[in-house]
Parts: structure tokens; sequence; C-alpha cells
């Protein structure tokens, strides 16, 4: 690979990060032989379905990672159901 092959996006295509995401998570599974990868999502909703609040990660061979969260969430719920997925 030569540093033209190499672009900086500040704003990749949704599709884009997905493919990497997936491609990660094959190499991670291939490497590790733990393939319980699963995304996880919280939301707070409003009486109409509305989305007011919310937050996104993922958990995978015992461990997870929270994503920024929308605005002020309790990082105890992403926690325990981080935990609960880990047993």
């Amino acid at each position: 690979m030569v540093d033209e092959d190499l672009r900086v996006e500040d704003d990749p295509r949704r599709e884009d990060v997905a493919l990497l995401d997936a491609r990660l998570d094959e190499f991670n599974a291939a490497a590790s032989g733990v393939d319980d990868g699963r995304s996880l999502a919280i939301f707070v909703r409003e009486a109409d379905g509305t989305i007011a609040a919310g937050l996104h990660g993922w958990t995978w061979g015992g461990t997870g990672l929270e994503l920024p969260g929308w605005p002020g969430n309790d990082t105890r719920i992403i926690l325990r159901e981080t935990l609960a997925r880990g047993s």
C-alpha cells in the first residue's frame, strides 16, 4: 500500500463503517475463537416513540464498549447488560 491509497474521511458512509466493523469481528473471532459479539442499544423514548436519549455499543468476549451517549445517560444500565451478557 502506498500513501496515495490512504484516505482520511471525516464523514464516512455508514455502510463503509459497517464493513470495517464486520471485518474486525471476523478477524477477532478467528484469532480468539470467541464469536459472541452483539450490538447493544438502549433508548429513552417519549410516549409517542420519539427517541429522547440513548446510547449504543457492543459486547464481546465478556467485555463491552459504550460509545458516547446522548444526552446524560446512566452508564449503570449498559454496565448491567454487559455483565449479564458476559456470564
